[in-house]
């Protein structure tokens, strides 16, 4: 993984510290730790792709803090956001029924 991948994953910027990702990685694993799900539950194992990926991003960035100290000449790498989607909607909200009047 590269170092910018690794800030964007900790949702860091050039500026963090060594206690500034420990912090992020910290609150990260607290959301998407995969003990918070349930076996049968869908999200599972997005939990277990998560905890993985912040688990390389906390290593990769500790191991770069401790080489040069700082982030500060880390090139960004070009993210591209995926196309937003609007969320279906639910069946029971596309059809509504003739409201009465009331007279």
């Amino acid at each position: 993984m590269q170092i910018s991948t690794a800030l964007h994953t900790l949702r860091l910027d050039k500026s963090a510290t060594e206690e500034s990702v420990k912090l992020a990685y910290r609150e990260l694993a607290k959301m998407w730790h995969p003990d918070k799900y349930r076996d049968g539950d869908p999200m599972k194992p997005e939990a277990d792709r998560q905890i993985k990926m912040i688990n390389e991003a906390k290593a990769v960035a500790l191991t770069y803090i401790k080489k040069y100290g700082h982030f500060l000449h880390v090139k960004e790498a070009p993210f591209e956001a995926p196309p937003r989607r609007a969320p279906p909607e639910p069946p029971h909200a596309q059809e509504k029924p003739p409201q009465a009047k009331h007279q």
